[in-house]
């Protein structure tokens, strides 16, 4: 019954997860991006295969185009995944570029840098003020 297709498609997402993890530099922008809003879709959370492409898309970023960035960004705050080091290279990449994003586009981007700036443990201005201080070297 429904137990079983539920475990059926856990073990899916997860074998799923599993292999776009060891294959995410052979994969295109829109893969990535439509399968990580799959999981968030699902509710799914992956914490590997997230914390993956956290590290993975930020060297990719110039190939990903504004709908698949703020896709990714919406579905990481869906699944509540923190990423300092792929937020702040959203954070340095979007702004050249917001003139290709659709007004939905930039809300659904605005709306998960929202959601995981409220994050109880980290706050992303947080985040953004030790970045400064760091360069700034104070």
């Amino acid at each position: 019954g429904m137990a079983q297709l539920q475990h059926v498609n856990k073990r899916l997402l997860k074998s799923v997860a599993g292999h776009m993890s060891r294959h995410l530099a052979d994969c295109k922008p829109q893969e990535i991006s439509n399968v990580v809003f799959a999981m968030a879709l699902l509710q799914h959370r992956e914490t590997r295969f997230f914390h993956a492409v956290c590290e993975h898309v930020p060297s990719r970023l110039g190939d990903f185009n504004s709908q698949n960035i703020s896709n990714i960004v919406h579905a990481m705050a869906e699944n509540q995944h923190w990423n300092t080091y792929f937020l702040l290279a959203v954070a340095r990449h979007v702004p050249p570029r917001l003139g290709e994003f659709t007004l939905q586009g930039l809300t659904n981007l605005m709306c998960g840098v929202a959601r995981l700036s409220w994050h109880p443990s980290r706050p992303f201005g947080d985040c953004l003020r030790l970045r400064t201080l760091a360069r700034s070297g104070s």
